[in-house]
């Protein structure tokens, strides 16, 4: 029963530990209550909270979902510390060329973080929505109060509806590079291109190991080799010139989720006898 309470005292010191180091982060404050004393000192107790009862309670097929559940929460927490110890992760850029490879790139402390292995970007791809407009009645002076109307958008017949100003089809704002930024009327109004919206863009990234590799890179739509997880997160909007990734090697990806599973299974177990119970009844 000590140790019951123990371990309930151990949870809620975490829990209010989390809580505050959530609020610290939403309001942007750099203190990081996850490394402080105080949270690795709760984290620890708890942990030997939990190794103490497991090793103490006697072991029975009846309580395998207590062992499940405990066991898992011992390998999240170890994991999350190997994590935290041993993760390997940064953000960088990248040209589009498909000539020129690396191997290690810079971090945010100056220190090179090598992958074991080259690579690069051999192409990059944007696709757009279709262009929005805005309507102005004086094609010199593009403010507010020249503004007829605010937003003219493509219809399903791929044209542009400028209500009693009449109608302007998709293809007459199109030429060779896309669509034009500018466009006036038979009235002297104009209609003058809004940012375009990207839908989606991906980038081929090559990976040398001996053989070339070539993948493709999107966002939600990252990559992994040799544990290495490669994240598409933006590009040069002027010239489309290089890429911004993200790459992250995490060992205890794998034992942390495990453990996570194991939580889920154990309690799952421990509570069939109660449903059980309730059923007879």
């Amino acid at each position: 029963m000590k140790q019951l309470k123990l371990s309930v005292w151990m949870m809620a010191i975490i829990g209010v530990l989390l809580v505050i180091g959530s609020l610290l982060v939403s309001f942007g404050k750099a203190e990081n209550v996850y490394t402080s004393p105080t949270f690795l000192a709760a984290v620890a107790a708890f942990t030997v909270v939990l190794v103490f009862g497991i090793v103490r309670f006697p072991f029975s097929f009846k309580k395998m979902g207590f062992f499940i559940c405990h066991i898992g929460l011992v390998v999240i927490i170890v994991s999350a510390v190997v994590s935290w110890l041993f993760t390997k992760d940064t953000s960088f850029s990248i040209p589009v060329n498909n000539g020129m490879f690396y191997g290690e790139v810079a971090q945010d402390d100056g220190s090179m973080l090598e992958f074991g292995f080259d690579i690069s970007v051999a192409d990059f791809k944007v696709e757009k929505y279709e262009a929005d407009y805005r309507l102005f009645n004086n094609p010199h002076e593009l403010t507010d109060e020249n503004v007829v109307i605010d937003l003219v958008f493509q219809n399903r017949k791929s044209v542009y509806d400028l209500g009693e100003y009449g109608t302007v089809s998709a293809s007459s704002l199109k030429d060779e590079n896309g669509y034009i930024d500018f466009y006036e009327l038979e009235n002297g109004y104009t209609l003058v291109k809004l940012a375009e919206v990207d839908k989606s863009y991906s980038a081929a990234l090559q990976i040398f190991d001996g053989d070339i590799e070539t993948v493709e890179l999107a966002v939600n739509k990252p990559y992994v080799y040799k544990g290495w997880k490669f994240y598409l997160m933006g590009y040069d909007e002027q010239n489309l010139s290089y890429v911004n990734l993200y790459v992250k090697k995490d060992i205890a990806n794998i034992p942390f989720a495990v453990g996570i599973w194991m939580v889920i299974i154990g309690t799952f177990a421990e509570c069939l006898p109660i449903l059980r119970k309730e059923e007879k009844e």
